[in-house]
């Protein structure tokens, strides 16, 4: 009767020992499971985030919000009253001969992203840097709204400060040869048009007769110096806290639009 008593209570000793180690077996797993199932989805999440924000380094985030909750196919484009462009090139060009395109690659990244920092500083739109041209556009021209609203007069005055602190920016880096890199710079302000146009690598555009006006005066613009156009001078002017010095330029006869 003892050994079978032992015998008994050796076998309920080791049977809850097995259930001992099931129970752990069954709750690591869970816990292996739930920790699994998170980083999943926290990847997913994270994936997510990151797609949004490379979205939003090609459109303004107004837009993308639109593409992603609309359908993309409504997006027809919207018409901007009053948009203020500011157009700027390099000098000495990034797109030069071959010989020069080992400085294009080595310098231009952290020129660009310099003034990426600057932009955003002062609260305006990197509408791109392509080639030799780095482009700007207040916040009205990322806008995706036809919405009537009244537009800031800082934003006229921002635009030819951020000028001003771009080519002081670039000035900080110099060629190969030593000799400092400087900015052209052209702006102009008034009405143009946004949308996002094709099927395939789809960007958001500006359309106008404002950016192309901008794009011809920084051609003509002498390097380390800022041309504007009359309007936007007169945009100036009428302004209270315009603490910029203006001088009148000869007419010039831009391409396409004659004297200007």
């Amino acid at each position: 009767a003892v050994g079978e008593s032992g015998l008994s209570l050796g076998l309920g000793i080791l049977f809850l020992l097995v259930a001992g180690l099931i129970a752990l077996f069954m709750n690591i797993t869970r816990r292996q499971t739930a920790k699994e199932q998170f980083m999943l989805g926290w990847k997913a999440v994270e994936k997510s985030v990151r797609k949004k924000n490379l979205l939003e380094t090609l459109m303004p985030p107004s837009v993308s919000h639109r593409l992603r909750n609309e359908d993309p196919t409504s997006f027809q484009g919207v018409e901007l009253p009053h948009v203020t462009m500011l157009f700027c090139s390099f000098e000495p060009s990034f797109t030069g001969e071959l010989d020069e395109q080992h400085w294009a690659f080595e310098q231009m990244n952290p020129i660009v992203q310099a003034l990426d920092r600057t932009v955003e500083a002062f609260g305006m739109y990197k509408y791109q840097q392509i080639g030799n041209y780095y482009i700007v556009a207040c916040p009205f021209g990322a806008a995706s709204s036809t919405t009537p609203r009244m537009y800031p007069e800082a934003y006229t005055l921002q635009m030819v400060l951020l000028a001003h602190e771009m080519q002081r920016v670039v000035s900080a880096f110099n060629n190969p040869m030593g000799n400092k890199v400087l900015l052209r710079a052209g702006i102009d302000a008034g009405p143009c048009a946004g949308a996002v146009v094709g099927k395939v690598r789809r960007f958001y555009c500006l359309y106008g007769d404002t950016l192309n006006t901008a794009s011809r005066c920084c051609s003509a613009a002498t390097p380390g110096y800022i041309w504007c156009t009359e309007r936007y001078a007169n945009l100036l002017r009428s302004s209270n806290r315009n603490p910029i010095d203006l001088s009148e330029q000869e007419s010039q006869n831009f391409k396409g639009k004659g004297l200007t």
